[in-house]
């Protein structure tokens, strides 16, 4: 990029500058200008991106979770080599989480085989009552899960120690599910293919994805699995804000029971926080080019229209001598700057459009073809043009006439 210009300086015809007497009346290259075009045009492009991103997380972070997360700590369990040789498992997590909840801060445990929100990675399952299947989202918790979460229960009654592989298969269904079945508390769905009958239901949430949510929910219980439960996710609601010592305490009940070892301790919050990592990284990134575009288009876009005004010295000295308004001067240098950039727009919406099948796969919820993003990069742009523009214009419009002429 600087060898091209030095060229063009090499080729160019010595006749020509010394008939114009030392003086250029004309404007900057067509070069300059198509180059800062095609910048302004990919700073669109990613001014639009930061723009979808941000807001891609900021939906995410403020939408309704329908549970409350406060006051919650999860931890992860691994099980000892031989941990669960000859043991009830029932038994066993029925007295651990009794152990559990006598700690002191501790108000109600309980667990469910994955955390209450990560990543969507799991396939719905078809839930058919009738004429009528839906697919839904199968989370497997333990009794007491949603006075833990405190997931409203609107009818019938949560899952209890004696609900095992022996029993009658059971189910609790969100409110959007029942609905959408036209099924109460004590009938039957088919999960599946498996025949569960309604134990209860309960108020819709936001456990599982939070990119791809599934409001339609079926609960299973972890104990009525028939290889037995698996290894889970502890939920831990404290009484307070949770501390250290209060998690150092949890971890020490699981260890002397001589099955498990945490592997990790959190905050909901945070763990929240970790299923958006995706999101917090393409928000960052995204706007971290664009304002980085946007620098450079400032910069660029300034270059050229210094670069412009100190060719047609001699031009605008002619039209102040002659009488021209300086702030004409202002606005016709300003006028160079915005149309380079409106060009620059016209180039890149179709890129922008090209792009956002890519993107679309990464955005929940938000339109990428959507005019709002669009005209937020828009009006960001243009004013940073005018920003660009305002000191060439300024010099411009101060030039002395008579200097002007001389040189």
């Amino acid at each position: 990029f600087g060898s091209i210009p030095a060229l063009n300086a090499v080729k160019t015809d010595p006749i020509t500058p010394l008939r114009q007497g030392g003086a250029t009346v004309g404007g900057s290259s067509r070069t300059g200008r198509l180059l800062v075009m095609v910048q302004v045009a990919l700073s669109l492009v990613l001014v639009v991106a930061a723009t979808l991103f941000t807001g891609t997380l900021r939906d995410l972070k403020s939408q309704a979770l329908g549970f409350n997360s406060s006051h919650v700590l999860g931890m992860a369990l691994i099980n000892r080599p031989d941990g669960y040789r000859g043991i009830d498992q029932v038994s066993y997590y029925r007295d651990l989480c009794e152990r559990l909840a006598k700690v002191p801060g501790v108000r109600s445990v309980s667990s469910s085989s994955l955390p209450p929100v990560m990543p969507p990675f799991l396939p719905d399952q078809t839930v058919a009552a009738g004429d009528t299947a839906i697919g839904a989202q199968e989370i497997l918790v333990a009794p007491g899960f949603f006075e833990t979460m405190q997931i409203p229960l609107v009818a019938g009654r949560d899952f209890t120690f004696h609900d095992t592989a022996q029993t009658p298969r059971l189910a609790v269904l969100s409110e959007s599910l029942a609905r959408r079945l036209s099924v109460t508390v004590d009938q039957h769905v088919s999960l599946a293919g498996r025949d569960v009958q309604i134990t209860g239901i309960v108020s819709d949430s936001g456990v599982g994805s939070l990119q791809k949510h599934n409001s339609s929910q079926v609960f299973t219980s972890t104990l009525q699995l028939e290889s037995g439960p698996s290894t889970p996710y502890f939920l831990v609601r404290a009484a307070g804000v949770p501390t250290a010592m209060l998690a150092q305490q949890l971890s020490t009940e699981v260890e002397s029971m001589g099955r498990e070892y945490p592997i990790r301790i959190e905050s909901m919050d945070r763990a929240i926080a970790r299923a958006l990592v995706q999101e917090r990284l393409m928000a960052s990134l995204g706007g971290g080019f664009g304002v980085l575009a946007l620098i450079l288009a400032v910069i660029g876009l300034y270059g050229l229209m210094s670069y412009t005004v100190v060719r047609r010295s001699r031009d605008i000295g002619v039209r102040l001598a002659l009488g021209a308004d300086p702030r004409g001067i202002v606005r016709m240098v300003v006028g160079e700057a915005l149309t380079l950039v409106a060009a620059g727009l016209a180039m890149g919406i179709p890129a922008v459009y090209a792009a956002s099948k890519t993107a679309s796969a990464m955005l929940q919820g938000l339109n990428p073809l959507g005019v709002a993003p669009l005209a937020i990069a828009s009006a960001v742009l243009l004013a940073a043009a005018l920003l660009a523009a305002a000191l060439p214009a300024h010099r411009a419009a101060k030039l002395d006439p008579m200097a002007a002429l001389r040189e």
